[in-house]
């Protein structure tokens, strides 16, 4: 987990997705729906696109050891937290690494 973003200040969140494999995952998307809080300013990455609130990476299948990088830059106007949610629609033998969550908060 990153450091926290103090009130007023900006920071860059880096999410990284990678398929440990052994299947190719198909539909993998990254979701992240911010506070009013948070200000989005920018979004880097494959099949990423922002609404007010909500940001959505649909990078593409990953391969067996693939991995991809989203950057996220926010301004905390207050404090909050965000959470980001990795999926896949591909099921595979080892079910407890397809849906990783992370929680960021801003502080005062």
């Amino acid at each position: 987990m990153s450091s926290p973003v103090f009130d007023g200040t900006s920071t860059v969140y880096i999410l990284a997705l990678s398929n440990r494999g052994p299947d190719i995952a198909d539909n993998p998307v990254i979701t992240g729906t911010l506070p009013r809080a948070l200000t989005v300013t920018k979004v880097e990455g494959p099949g990423c696109r922002k609404t007010t609130r909500i940001i959505e990476c649909q990078p593409g299948a990953l391969g067996s050891s693939a991995k991809t990088t989203l950057k996220v830059t926010v301004k905390a106007n207050r404090a909050a937290c965000s959470t980001f949610t990795a999926t896949t629609t591909t099921g595979d033998p080892d079910k407890h690494n397809n849906t990783a969550k992370t929680n960021q908060c801003a502080r005062r």
